[in-house]
């Protein structure tokens, strides 16, 4: 997604773009379209799985592996809310960055953020509520591993499990608004480095500074 956007951008793709739809509905297309792909990826593994689980009971070494119902509909759900909010974060960032180098910098510090729970794995098994695996369930970008860690491991707290995912959708939703502000903000603004409080700006002002980013965009 991020890489898509920094190359439409640097090739005055989205410049045609924005001339038949609104940012908004840009941004959006573009997040629903990726996710509509993974989520279908998602259900190919999970029907497999069920397949080979179901198939696999005939033999002895597989006869006790089974999947809750419970968990697979959890996953789901932290599965969509998390990807609608990394892949706002992603186009929120990659609508600023001038370079696919800039870009790929940007979208491993979010991924490692994503992943930073299995760096914990040893914290997760010898205690899964413990101090650490609550913390790093309550983090929304660190909630949808944590928490399948934790609920794969022992008993979690219904009420952790709820306040998880109400942070994450409030997260989510926060995150998606100001990544369309800045999106709308930074889809035509070449050449500039843009710092954090750039993007603040343009999160509380974006008719402005849509209008200095678009006269910038046509005097390059």
């Amino acid at each position: 997604l991020m890489n898509g956007i920094v190359e439409e951008k640097t090739n005055r793709v989205m410049e045609i773009l924005v001339t038949s739809v609104t940012p908004t509905q840009l941004l959006t297309g573009k997040i629903i379209g990726l996710g509509l792909l993974g989520l279908t990826q998602m259900v190919i593994w999970g029907v497999a799985g069920g397949v080979a689980i179901a198939l696999g009971q005939s033999l002895p070494f597989l006869s006790g592996v089974t999947f809750p119902t419970d968990l697979a509909l959890l996953a789901l759900v932290y599965f969509v809310l998390s990807y609608f909010l990394i892949a706002s974060l992603m186009a929120g960032v990659g609508v600023v960055a001038n370079s696919e180098q800039e870009s790929r910098q940007f979208s491993s510090f979010i991924s490692l953020m994503w992943v930073l729970p299995f760096f914990f794995v040893a914290q997760f098994i010898d205690d899964p509520n413990g101090v650490v695996p609550i913390l790093l369930t309550l983090i929304p970008i660190t909630s949808p591993i944590s928490a399948l860690m934790r609920v794969g491991l022992s008993a979690v707290p219904a009420w952790q499990i709820i306040a998880s995912l109400a942070i994450l959708f409030v997260t989510m939703i926060f995150t998606a608004w100001g990544s369309a502000r800045v999106f709308r903000w930074g889809m035509l603004r070449y050449g500039k480095r843009v710092s954090l409080r750039d993007m603040i700006r343009a999160v509380r002002r974006p008719s402005q500074f849509t209008t200095t980013a678009s006269k910038g965009g046509m005097s390059s």
